[in-house]
């Protein structure tokens, strides 16, 4: 089970780590995609 990959090395290998410029855009655009699927789901359950 060695041939896994940390989802954190795959990132840091597309992106570059933390606090660089590329990855904190990854990051902010991750999180927006994420709020939007959540208020979505909100909205759909009408409350």
């Amino acid at each position: 089970m060695n041939s896994l990959t940390n989802f954190e090395d795959i990132l840091i290998e597309k992106y570059g780590k933390k606090g660089t410029e590329m990855r904190d855009k990854y990051d902010a655009d991750s999180l927006a995609f994420r709020l939007g699927i959540m208020l979505k789901g909100v909205r759909k359950e009408g409350v």
